[in-house]
């Protein structure tokens, strides 16, 4: 039977190389031959070869946008052994990201007391971003991105929310720049916020804000792609507080 342990090791260099290069990949920015790689990379036999496989896609996930998905990759890395300090700073950037400050400063902690000097300064960047956003640095850059965007693609219209609106949705049927679409979610979300009384949350990035309203959390990008999705006339606010309408 050493041909099949020879067959199994061999298998896993091979898995394991195919891994660091999505790893690669993804660090580039090519996201869709990252997925394609790691599809074919999974372990059904090593333990460790599955977590880091879960690791690889957790960062895949959160660089798609998918936040839940990569929160449970990370967690299942975690859960299958893979405690090492760059799954929990990833997995802290994933929270700030999700607006859930307190939770992410826990990780932190524990990645403070990695032996890796890159990994420490990344935290230690990480708790500089929390404390700006409870700050309100983060509200100031809302602001002064939502305006941008009204100077550029919404000078000539009524600011009330109705009319902001109408020509939001107008202008996301056109052809926008990655910056512009953020900027969009600011300024639904301040929309959100002004007339319908929410309180903004400050992610880590303009997608990952959300707004708190009746007691729930309404993320803009969200609203924005379902919008998109479903070919509407219109973007659907959700209704006023105490309100049926």
């Amino acid at each position: 039977m050493r041909w099949l342990g020879r067959v199994l090791f061999y298998g896993r260099i091979r898995r394991m190389k195919t891994i660091g290069h999505a790893a690669a990949l993804l660090a580039d920015g090519r996201t869709d031959d990252a997925e394609k790689l790691l599809e074919s990379a999974r372990s059904n036999v090593w333990v460790e070869d599955l977590a880091v496989h879960h690791f690889v896609q957790g960062k895949l996930r959160m660089e798609q946008g998918d936040l839940d998905r990569a929160q449970m990759h990370l967690h299942t890395a975690l859960g299958l052994g893979l405690d090492r300090a760059s799954v929990k700073l990833n997995l802290a950037v994933l929270l700030v990201r999700k607006c859930e400050l307190a939770a992410a400063l826990d990780l932190l902690d524990d990645v403070d007391l990695s032996d890796d000097p890159a990994v420490v300064e990344q935290s230690r960047v990480m708790r500089g971003v929390i404390a700006d956003t409870r700050g309100g640095k983060s509200l100031a850059d809302i602001a002064h991105r939502a305006a941008r965007f009204r100077k550029k693609h919404l000078k000539k219209v009524d600011p009330s929310g109705k009319a902001t609106l109408s020509a939001l949705a107008e202008r996301l049927r056109g052809k926008l720049s990655g910056s512009d679409r953020d900027d969009a979610c600011l300024v639904l979300g301040q929309v959100l916020v002004e007339d319908r009384g929410g309180t903004w949350l400050a992610g880590l990035e303009p997608r990952d804000h959300r707004v708190l309203l009746g007691g729930v959390f309404y993320s803009p990008a969200a609203m924005i792609n379902a919008f998109l999705a479903n070919d509407t006339d219109h973007i659907r606010l959700p209704p006023r507080p105490n309100s049926d309408s």
